[in-house]
């Protein structure tokens, strides 16, 4: 056992003897300076300018897809909302994925944009929550449920 404690004693001193050379070694490199703070402070030789350029880190505008007024069917929207102001009542419609513009309803007409109003498709507001669309055979009544907290 006492043979065996004196070669590792003996490896640890022959480690500790390499390890203070490579230390020493070693102080020499810290000498060598490779940059230093003029070096950090030098002018870039080019510039990058985004005058003209898309920004690679916003995300692109989705155009809205101008769909053809005649082609919205009363199935496929949903009441979101009703305006009133004064004896005027608005309704608000928006279809499928919310993705197209907002429908209003107003004067027996659903308007797809604010002076072209939609093929084919009447109706009329029954009261502050409830109207009713018609379009070819298809007549539904729409009622606007109120979130409260």
């Amino acid at each position: 056992m006492s043979r065996r404690s004196t070669l590792i004693g003996m490896g640890l001193l022959a480690l500790a003897a390499a390890l203070g050379a490579m230390e020493r070694a070693g102080s020499d490199l810290k000498d060598s300076v490779t940059s230093d703070d003029r070096a950090l402070s030098v002018k870039p030789q080019t510039a990058y300018s985004a005058r003209g350029r898309k920004d690679p880190f916003v995300a692109p505008q989705f155009r809205r897809l101008q769909q053809d007024p005649s082609t919205v069917l009363i199935r496929q929207i949903a009441l979101v909302g009703m305006v009133q102001f004064g004896p005027h009542q608005v309704a608000m419609f928006r279809q499928g994925g919310g993705t197209q513009p907002t429908l209003t309803f107003k004067g027996g007409k659903l308007f797809y944009d604010r002076t072209h109003a939609v093929n084919g498709v009447t109706g009329r507001i029954l009261d502050s929550r409830r109207v009713v669309l018609k379009q070819d055979e298809d007549r539904i009544t729409y009622t606007l449920f109120l979130n409260h907290r």
